[in-house]
This record gives C-alpha cells, structure tokens and sequence, in this order.
C-alpha cells in the first residue's frame, strides 16, 4: 500500500476541515487551499512562486461568518480520480507521495475549479507545470516509474496513455515553450528586480509624499495608447 508524506496528510486535513464548512464535499478547490494554506508544503512553494496567494483562493469560500459547518465530508469523483491516478503514477517510486505529486496532477485536469482558479489568477500554468515536473526530477526517486512506462521522462508525465494530462496534446511542444519560459525567468531575475513579487511579499518600502507622482503615474499606464512613463 502506498504511503503518504505527513505534509501530504496536513493537507488533505485542511481541506476536510475547509470543505465541512461548504457543503462537505472536498473539491479540488478544498485540495488547492490545504496546498497554500500549508506554507512550508512542495506544492504550496511551487505555487507561490508562480504568483497564487492564499487571499485570492480564499475568496472563492463564504467567509467565516457565512459558513454553515457540516459534521462529516466526502470526496468528489474529481479528486478521487485524480488521488488514483496520483498514486498510480507513481506506485513504482519508493519515496512517499507527497504534495508536489499531487499538485503535478492536479494541474492535468483543465476542467477542475482548481485549474480555473489558478488560471484566473493569472498564472502561467504550462510553466507551474514545468516546474512541478523539474521539481519531481530533482527531489523524487521516480526513475523506476518512468523506466516502467518509458525511457523518456516528458512523455512518461506528459504522454498519451492513460496517466497522461491528455490536456497538454502536444506535450513536447508545451515542455519546450515552459523551459524556455524558466530561462527567461532567470535571465531576468539577473538583470532586474520583480518588483511586482517584492510589493506581495510586503518588501517594498512604503512611499510617503508622493501622491502626486503617484496618480500621474497611474493616469499614464491606465491610457490605452502611448502608456509608457518613459
């Protein structure tokens, strides 16, 4: 029987509790929130480093004061077959499946409320992919399960069969758009600041004094044509 990581139980008990105070079925929504709720998780890193934040997920859920809890809970088919197709996948592996494992699949499947959620937030999630895929290689001991299906570790994650993300038809090409992605990424993290990542994170100094500047800064951006403050 496979094992699960203690991470990979947090999570999942964060989203029974979630999901008890909405109707008591556990949506990948539920599955998503545990994920970000749990800072120190794989997939809550991978996630936030792709720009998903607890507070944007938090307001898909009545706040605490509308919530009506419900004594016991139930998994939808949803995450049932994507819990199944998690361990499935990497029934061949020797480590315990933990949160990355999940978060890899549950990125397959482009009709979930958890992949619209993250796609609403703006994220790049062929890059989230990517990631997640670069993340198991690196820290996973899943050379067996790949070597079970195939010797190419793109098609073995991406590929036709039936543990494939069908939604990425042409994974090759998704593969190669994502790691070029990644090295821009890096290429631009050496020459700049993403300033965007330091104001979420609050790491950037408060301005004082400066509404002035500040509004006409926002005027010029807002305009539809000739919006460069340069």
């Amino acid at each position: 029987m496979k094992k699960f990581t203690f991470n990979y139980d947090r999570v999942m008990h964060i989203a029974e509790e979630k999901a008890r105070t909405t109707g008591g079925v556990i949506g990948t929504e539920h599955i998503l929130y545990g994920m970000l709720k749990l800072d120190e998780s794989a997939a809550a890193e991978l996630l936030k480093k792709a720009g998903m934040t607890l507070s944007f997920i938090e307001r898909f859920f009545p706040s605490e004061a509308d919530a009506q809890r419900t004594a016991g809970f139930v998994y939808s088919p949803r995450v049932k077959r994507i819990i199944d197709r998690t361990v499935t996948m990497f029934a061949d592996s020797e480590d315990f499946i933990g949160t990355e494992h999940l978060l890899f699949n549950l990125l397959q499947d482009a009709e979930s409320v958890a992949y619209r959620i993250i796609r609403n937030a703006g994220v790049d999630i062929v890059l989230l992919v990517y990631r997640t895929f670069r993340y198991l290689l690196d820290n996973s001991d899943i050379e067996n399960s790949i070597a079970k299906k195939s010797n190419d570790p793109v098609a073995f994650f991406f590929g036709d069969g039936d543990l494939s993300g069908k939604n990425y038809g042409d994974s090759q090409k998704d593969y190669s758009k994502a790691k070029k992605n990644e090295k821009n990424d890096a290429a631009y993290a050496s020459l700049g600041v993403d300033l965007t990542e330091k104001a979420r994170d609050g790491r950037l100094d408060p301005v004082i004094g400066r509404n002035k500047e500040i509004e006409r800064v926002i005027q010029i951006l807002s305009r539809r044509t000739k919006n460069n403050p340069v």
